[in-house]
């Protein structure tokens, strides 16, 4: 059997992209997509019945597949940012505080100073993360800011650390970005009030758009700020999404192509089950970081076990091991990875662990990386 082949951003056939985002896409998107310009999708009206429907549909998959009260409320934004800054600018009301360890943590604790919030911040070094004990809260803080997976080093904050958060912390608004997590684990509504994530990377479809996903009681807070006089954004705001969002729609053109293909693929993680997906998403980073303790050319990033996230595996290199050339190896495989973000270009390799990725595909992604030249000495 001929092995399947995907073209890649630069037009070139691959056997598989192991970026952290975008991501490769799963298999049945082509078909959607097809699907969705024969139906005339792209050129619905948002202001139709049809479109009305295509939110709907999405809504009951996306609620179905997390187990979410029928309370609770779903928006859609174009980015995991953009409903980072609607958060912000609708739930703090005064002063915030941000786990931050690393680049995309660190983002909405600059949003919220931009937002011009008395933004307070708990940080960790490079490749450590959030779990175990709890640091001391500063007083009034009102709005906490989570990132569950921190893409830009592959640390992941522990669901039990924000659970004992809440716990003694039971008034403060708790955001949670999810973005490199959604569909892979459980997102429980008593430990978030606002949860967040984009379409590009474990969901496997295309960029483009995000989901937020907002309690009652986080919708109340922005709702009351905005009935005080304070600036809780405009067409971004909660209140407005909330306006247009419990009739089925969106103040202005949103991507309705992207709407339809999540309605599209959470039917199918619905198929299979969160808790299948969530076994295998297990199964996959064991074998990754199975190998990564064992190579001598390569090792886990993250050295604390209890912090390696799952979805975006950091790959450190070893000595006398260098990116082009574990770049050029996989390349000659026909494989994709991340490289690091930021300032950790050249450290590592981030490889993604999501749904549309199966045990084989990383195996032989293993197998590849372990055939790099290793540089000579002197």
């Amino acid at each position: 059997m001929s092995v399947r082949m995907f073209p890649n951003g630069n037009g070139e056939m691959i056997k598989m992209n192991f970026n952290v985002g975008p991501s490769q896409n799963g298999a049945e998107v082509a078909n959607d997509i097809h699907e969705a310009l024969e139906q005339g999708v792209t050129i619905i009206s948002h202001r139709s019945p049809r479109f009305y429907e295509l939110y709907a549909k999405a809504r009951r998959e996306i609620f179905s597949y997390f187990s979410l009260p029928n309370d609770w409320k779903m928006y859609f934004l174009a980015s995991g940012s953009e409903a980072m800054e609607s958060a912000c600018r609708g739930l703090i009301r005064e002063r915030s505080l941000h786990f931050v360890n690393g680049n995309f943590s660190r983002r909405a604790y600059n949003f919220a100073k931009l937002a011009l919030k008395d933004a307070q911040i708990i940080e960790r070094p490079d490749m450590q993360g959030f779990s175990g004990s709890q640091e001391e809260v500063p007083t009034g803080v009102d709005c906490a800011f989570f990132t569950k997976t921190e893409t830009a080093s592959g640390v992941a904050t522990s669901w039990d650390y924000i659970r004992e958060f809440r716990k003694a912390n039971p008034d403060v608004t708790v955001v949670c970005d999810v973005v490199s997590v959604a569909p892979t684990e459980p997102l429980d509504p008593e430990l978030a009030d606002f949860y967040f994530f984009g379409v590009q990377k474990a969901c496997g479809l295309p960029a483009g758009l995000s989901v937020a996903l907002c309690s009652p009681k986080a919708l109340a807070k922005a709702q009351a700020m905005q009935n005080e006089g304070l600036d809780i954004g405009a067409n971004r705001a909660i209140t407005t999404l909330e306006e247009y969002a419990v009739k089925d729609a969106t103040l202005d053109t949103p991507n309705v192509l992207q709407i339809y293909l999540i309605g599209k693929a959470f039917e199918r993680f619905n198929v299979k089950g969160l808790r299948v997906i969530e076994a295998e998403t297990i199964a996959k980073a064991e074998q990754l970081y199975n190998w990564l303790e064992k190579s001598d050319l390569y090792y886990p990033a993250v050295t604390d076990k209890a912090l390696r996230a799952r979805t975006a595996v950091a790959v450190g290199f070893a000595e006398g091991v260098e990116e082009a050339p574990a770049l050029e190896t996989i390349g000659a495989a026909r494989f994709e990875t991340g490289l690091g973000y930021g300032h950790l270009r050249g450290t590592m390799l981030r490889v993604a662990n999501f749904p549309v990725h199966t045990l084989a595909d990383h195996k032989e992604l293993i197998e590849a990386l372990e055939k790099v030249k290793i540089a000579k000495t002197v």
